[in-house]
Parts: C-alpha cells; structure tokens; sequence
C-alpha cells in the first residue's frame, strides 16, 4: 500500500467514526427528549384518567361507554385534565378514552359487567390513551425525523375495608363543614384520615370565629380508646383553599391538611331502612322503673320521675320532657320528630338492671330511624341525653340515628344546653347537622357521622371519638396502571 493510500484510509475511519459518534450524541439528545415527552405523557393520562373518574364517581359524566377520542375543544373531563397538562391541544396528539369493563384482576375492583356490588358504577374504569409525534433533530439527519410516544393511564373505582371518618357528602356545599363562635373540637381515634369534606367549592369549608379549632393531634388508629395516645389524623377536602390553614392545631408531623383529597362515597348507602314495625311503640307512664330510685329510673329523676319507652312505630313526634326517658333496646320507627327538651334526660337501659322487669337488659342498643316523612331530630338542647346504638354485628351496622334518604333537610342538632354522649353512627345523609356545646357541658360523640353538611359551634370542648376497629367499604379512586 502506497503511503498516500494509508492517509486516506485513515480519513475513511476517521469519517466513519465521526458519523457514528454524531449518531451517538443524536441518539443521546433526541432519546433524552423522548424521555421528557414520555415522562410528561404518562403524568398527563395519570391525571386525565382519575380526573375522568371522578366525574363516575360524582355521577356528572356525560361520555360513557363508547371509546373515542379527543378533540382540541372535547369538553369531557379526561380531555380538558389532558389539555390541562400539556397533551391534546395540537394535531401532534392523540388522546383517546376507553372504559374496559373489568381491570385489575383483584376481588377488590369492581367488575361492572357481571359481580359489581354496586350499580352506580356500571363503568368503574377509565382508560386515557396518549400518543405524540416528536421531531427529532440530531436523528433527523440519519434520516429519522420524528418519532412516537406513548403513554396508557387508567384509574378505578376499588373498595377497601376502613374505618369511616366524619364525612360530609355534599358535593358542591359553600360551605360544607363551617365552624362558628368558639368551639375546640378535639378528635380521638379513629382512622388516618379523620374528616373528608367532598365539596368541590372554594368555599367547601367556612370557620367563622375567632378562636375555632380542630384539634387533630390525638387522631389516628394508634389511641388507646381513651383519647390519649393517637399520633395524629388529616383533613381531607376535595375543594377548599390552599395552605394549611391556622385553625387546625396539629402539634406533630403525622396530622395533614390534605387538599385536594379525592371524594369518598358513602359507605352506608346499601343499607335498607327498617320496614315499618306492625306495633306501635310504648310509653310506659307509670307501675315499676317509672318512679325514681326503683330500676333504672335514677333517683337524680326526683318527683318528675321515668317514662319507659319501648321499640315500634311512632306516628306522633316522640318527645322527652319534663321527665327522664328510658330507652328499651329495638328499632324506633318514626314519622315525626324526636328531641328531648327542657328537664328532659335520655338514658338507656341499664345493664345491672337486676330489680328491673321491663325487659330492658336483654340488648340495651337502638336504633332510630326517621322515614322520608319525618321531622327533625333535637338532642340535648336544654336536657342530657346518653344514647347507645345498634350492635355493629346488627345489619345495621352500629347506626344509632338513621335519616331516610329521601328525607328532606330538617336541620337536625346535638347538643347546645346540656351534655350529651352518643355511641353510634349518626347516619343523614341528606341533613345539615349542627353540633354545639358550650364551656359549662361536656359533647361526647363515640361513633361516626356521616352527614350532606356539618355545622359546628358554640363554646367549650366537643370530642369526637372514632373507632378504628369499624370497618366498612369505602369506595375510592385509585390509579390501576
């Protein structure tokens, strides 16, 4: 080989290596954009898929069913949540929305074809398909000019077994949950997520008072049941503003102001009202336990003396007052209203009733239910009331007020004059309850409350105390790939 042969072969490889290294550092920069626009993608059909949803899940979605695919004005939540990050808006994109009927492959999603338990969701899942074109730069000169990527996002509507918090349903209440005068709210127990506000409104949550507070910091499922030990609990809300505002009073690390916090349905809507009793219920006057000192009539009764009340269906308000109540174990089927009013206590049977023949130890729980028809609840207004509800074994489920769901909003109240102590879930999903007390009375809730809307007010301390041991299936969203 000539010496001038050498030196253009060695041009050869060094054009050759160069034209490889140029497809490297090629490679390298448009792979990196993929990357970027791949990442971004994934992100925005995340985001685009529970936001779709959550328009299921509230019941205002309007494409259901048939796939199709996105334009640059689709209104569809999915398609707005998918322009909103970025994907969608250009002829570059493609968007498209599905609902398979069944995903996951776990006894915990619902399949709405064939097993779901839940009619409401006969599409529990939402798929978001997005492609883009990308231009490459450094590649296009080895003759690739663009490339596609693509990301699958899909949510669910799955069940898990929790505890339920206080819940307020109302989806678009402004305010929801509001606190006024000068409550301290002290919550004990329970599950992480202590309080879920479902609103979607700015205003979801109101506290109009100077010195209102929740105190979260003995929540969660590590107190004792003594509301000691909790390591603190969250707030949820879906809407609500920003920042962690200055009248929740965490002193640790574990309590959170969670915004947004997706909407959890109501756990209790499978449960059937009681059928309306064939008997009416009783109101034992006078004879043995109605006089104070014999039974369970306590001597604190004085001259007034006990009323017996007994299980059935009341067509006329049942009202305790100018007397102590005595409430036999059953189910209390009401069309009008229920209160006690002016010196007018609530007790329960009791359980060392030994002298007692009215029957009242065999289960000392009730439940009461008002139908669509009835009026309102008042509990502790001017008088003390200590209630227990039905057995969590019972297919009620440990409710101890349950509010009919066509009922309308009768604004029911706790507390306010008197001391009250509750056991049991307060069940009314279509009420606005208020829930007051005042620094001379003590509040005791021990239980659940699940409500359209929650007002709290007054004065002095009301505690809330939550069993983490009860468990039911909360429906909630959950990203499923």
């Amino acid at each position: 080989m000539k010496r001038n042969d050498k030196g253009q072969a060695l041009l050869l490889v060094i054009a050759a290596m160069g034209i490889f290294l140029f497809g490297a550092v090629g490679m390298a920069v448009d792979g990196a954009q993929l990357y970027a626009h791949r990442q971004m993608a994934q992100a925005a059909a995340d985001a685009a898929a529970q936001a779709g949803l959550f328009s299921i899940f509230a019941g205002t979605k309007t494409t259901l069913g048939a796939s199709h695919t996105c334009s640059t004005t689709d209104t569809d939540t999915a398609c707005v949540y998918a322009r909103n990050n970025g994907f969608g808006g250009t002829a570059a994109d493609t968007v498209v929305i599905s609902f398979p009927g069944t995903a996951c492959g776990s006894s915990t999603c619902f399949n709405g074809v064939t097993s779901s338990p839940n009619p409401k969701y006969p599409h529990p899942f939402e798929q978001v398909t997005i492609t883009r074109t990308v231009n490459t730069t450094f590649m296009g000169m080895l003759g690739t000019s663009s490339s596609t990527v693509k990301a699958i996002g899909a949510a669910g509507i799955v069940q898990s077994s929790s505890p339920v918090p206080i819940l307020v349903l109302d989806p678009t209440g402004s305010p929801s949950l509001s606190l006024s005068g000068n409550p301290n709210i002290v919550i004990c127990g329970g599950p992480q997520r202590s309080i879920q506000v479902n609103s979607n409104a700015a205003g979801a949550i109101n506290i109009n008072g100077n010195k209102a507070t929740i105190d979260l910091h003995k929540a969660g499922p590590a107190d004792s049941g003594a509301c000691d030990t909790g390591t603190g609990g969250d707030l949820g809300v879906f809407g609500g503003t920003a920042g962690f505002p200055s009248w929740l009073t965490p002193t640790g690390s574990t309590e959170h102001y969670v915004k947004p916090a997706a909407p959890i349905n109501d756990p209790l809507r499978s449960i059937s009202p009681p059928a309306k009793p064939g008997t009416n219920g009783t109101e034992t006057t006078s004879g043995f336990g109605t006089n104070a000192g014999e039974g369970d009539c306590p001597t604190s009764a004085g001259v007034k003396g006990c009323h017996i009340f007994g299980p059935g269906y009341y067509k006329n308000k049942l009202e305790v007052k100018n007397f102590t109540g005595i409430f036999q174990p059953g189910i209390y089927y009401l069309d009008s209203t229920f209160s006690n009013a002016a010196n007018g206590d609530i007790i329960m049977c009791s359980t060392t009733c030994v002298a007692d023949t009215s029957g009242c130890c065999a289960n000392n729980g009730v439940l009461i239910y008002l139908s669509s028809s009835a009026g309102a609840v008042s509990v502790g207004s001017n008088s003390n009331a200590t209630m227990l509800g039905s057995s969590a074994a019972s297919p009620y489920l440990g409710m101890l007020f349950f509010v009919d769901r066509a009922a309308a909003d009768q604004s029911p109240s706790f507390g306010g004059g008197g001391n009250i102590s509750l056991t049991g879930t307060i069940y009314m999903p279509t009420q606005t309850l208020s829930i007051s007390g005042n620094s001379s009375n003590a509040t005791l809730l021990k239980g659940e409350i699940i409500v359209n809307d929650l007002s709290l007010g007054g004065g002095g301390t009301m505690t809330m105390q939550l069993d983490p041991a009860y468990k039911l299936p909360i429906d909630q969203i959950a990203l499923i790939k």
